[in-house]
């Protein structure tokens, strides 16, 4: 079973940098996440795309990240102010991942 803590430890790289977008959903107990950049139209890429589905699947308040664009994280946090600030963003349903995937795809939005 892998800790919140633990999982923002393996990515805190990237959540730092602000380049990329991090995604953060549970499966089960266990906490996940998985890194991930749009393409330079601001959609998502086809590969990512269908394994973000597949994590909103397995936990409808998944989270997609980047402490450039999200509040209550930034780049000169140590790991505890990261893991606290991505906890917050989990439990308030801020920044969900089905808004995110209906923002970034490619598909026009229906009127």
């Amino acid at each position: 079973m892998a800790s919140l803590r633990n999982v923002v430890k393996d990515c805190q790289n990237e959540l730092r940098d602000g380049i990329a977008w991090v995604a953060f959903w549970r499966e089960g107990r266990s906490w996940k996440s998985e890194s991930f950049y749009l393409e330079m139209d601001d959609t998502i890429s086809p590969d990512d795309l269908w394994w973000l589905k597949e994590a909103r699947k397995k936990d409808p308040a998944a989270i997609a990240l980047n402490t450039y664009y999200c509040g209550h994280l930034a780049g000169d946090m140590n790991l505890d102010e990261l893991t606290a600030g991505v906890r917050w963003q989990y439990e308030n349903g801020y920044n969900l991942l089905s808004d995110f995937i209906e923002s970034h795809s490619n598909k026009m939005p229906q009127l």
